[in-house]
């Protein structure tokens, strides 16, 4: 959600995001997402949570090598390989997509992918379709949830039924 250059933290925990070099509103997953170009548009949120323990998000990535959700400083971050996603700096990460233990993500359609840890992470520089202030996004992506506690893979299910 929100106008101009604000993307709004629905949450009410207040970490509403800076519209950077021009991300556009398009229809999301749920409601109103984001596109961007690869090239250099993000979400700047700037510091986050101190104790993130799982991200989730909607996501349509353009290529099988994208970049979703940047935590901490340049060092832990999620993004997908060659098609299989990655969560680089995570202490034993369990990754799920579409509900169901796997990493593997497919291009041009929306999934749904939940990184969970057991080891909290800071998101001392939360940015949404960049990573290591380098890498962009070039897709879309909705629904950005971060939580201070571990999910389950029952939640991760019901999360995903509750939004598909």
């Amino acid at each position: 959600g929100g106008s101009g250059t604000t993307a709004t933290d629905i949450s009410g925990q207040g970490n509403h995001g800076t519209l950077t070099n021009g991300p556009v509103r398009t229809i999301g997953r749920i409601g109103q997402g984001m596109q961007f170009d690869g090239s250099n548009a993000y979400i700047d949120i700037g510091t986050g949570p101190s104790s993130v323990n799982t991200v989730s998000f909607w996501v349509y990535p353009r290529t099988t090598t994208e970049y979703f959700v940047n935590l901490t400083s340049t060092t832990d971050y999620i993004w997908a390989n060659a098609g299989t996603v990655t969560s680089t700096g995570f202490a034993s990460p369990t990754i799920y997509v579409n509900g169901a233990l796997s990493s593997t993500l497919s291009v041009n359609q929306w999934q749904h992918v939940v990184v969970v840890t057991s080891t909290a992470e800071n998101a001392s520089n939360l940015d949404i379709a960049r990573t290591q202030d380098a890498d962009y996004l070039e897709g879309a992506i909705d629904d950005v949830r971060v939580y201070n506690r571990v999910l389950t893979g029952d939640e991760v299910k019901r999360l995903y039924n509750a939004s598909r």
